[in-house]
C-alpha cells in the first residue's frame, strides 16, 4: 500500500466535490442524499420504538385492569362469605330466634 500524505488526500477529496467527478472517483452518491438516508432510518427506527412502547403500555395497562377486576371480584366475595356468616344483627331477627328455642 502506498502511503500519502494528509495534504493528498485532501486534495483527492476536493477532487471529488462535484456529483460528476464523485460518481467518476467512485462514490455513487453525495452527500445530501447520504444524510437524508440517515436520517430516514433514525425516524424508522424511532417509530418502530415508539410501536413498541404503545404496545408494552398497553399490555401494562390490560395487566392492571385484569388485576383490579380481580382484587375487586375477591373483596364482593369475601365481603358476600362474611354477610353469611356473621350473626343476625337486626333486632327482631333475634326475637325470632329465642322464640325457635336457640337461646
Amino acid at each position: 500500500m502506498s502511503q500519502t500524505s494528509e495534504s493528498e488526500r485532501v486534495e483527492k477529496v476536493e477532487e471529488c466535490r462535484s456529483n460528476d467527478d464523485r460518481e467518476r472517483c467512485g462514490l455513487k452518491e453525495d452527500v445530501v442524499t447520504r444524510v437524508e438516508r440517515g436520517v430516514l432510518r433514525l425516524f424508522g427506527y424511532l417509530e418502530r420504538i415508539n410501536k413498541n412502547r404503545l404496545t408494552n403500555k398497553s399490555i401494562k395497562q390490560t395487566l392492571v385492569t385484569e388485576r383490579s377486576a380481580r382484587v375487586g371480584l375477591e373483596n364482593f366475595m369475601q365481603n358476600e362469605q362474611t354477610k353469611k356468616q356473621s350473626k343476625p344483627t337486626r333486632s327482631h331477627e333475634k326475637n325470632h330466634d329465642e322464640i325457635d328455642g336457640s337461646q
